[in-house]
């Protein structure tokens, strides 16, 4: 099982100024220019600390929407693949679950807009995701996170 806190803590410290963390349910963690961080829910607009942030994210598995050969693919970049630590789980319409070689998948494809991957993301809801989507990731350190859980799993 992966330790969410310590991937969203990753996650948290490698977010750039002007880029957000999409929740389930409509709310959105924004990196200020500042370097502050912004918590939007509905009505309710506030500065957040890091571990506020991270309370937010709590129980959230943080996923990349990608446009891959005319098809919407969801990479869970913390979340292994198979007992290779360059594959992530992914997920799409046909074929639902599977491994997915991660940084070929970022190379070989381009960011999905919201439009496009709606459809992936009620699904997958649908099935109790909480999701965090994000834009793009430090390649790296989900890779280490991979091999750590691995390890775990003593696979």
């Amino acid at each position: 099982m992966t330790d969410h806190m310590t991937d969203h803590e990753t996650l948290l410290n490698d977010l750039q100024p002007g880029k957000m963390i999409r929740l389930t349910g409509g709310g959105t963690i924004l990196r200020q220019q500042d370097g502050s961080l912004l918590y939007t829910h509905d009505d309710d607009e506030r500065e957040v600390s890091k571990q506020d942030a991270l309370t937010i994210l709590t129980d959230h598995d943080v996923v990349i929407f990608r446009y891959w050969l005319d098809d919407i693919l969801a990479l869970f970049p913390y979340l292994v693949g198979d007992p290779d630590p360059s594959t992530c789980m992914s997920y799409q319409h046909v074929g639902q679950h599977g491994a997915a070689a991660f940084n070929a998948m970022l190379d070989d494809s381009r960011p999905a807009t919201p439009e496009e991957y709606a459809d992936l993301q009620t699904e997958l809801e649908s099935m109790e995701y909480e999701l965090a989507i994000v834009e793009d990731i430090h390649r790296n350190k989900t890779y280490v996170s991979r091999q750590r859980q691995l390890r775990e799993l003593s696979v």
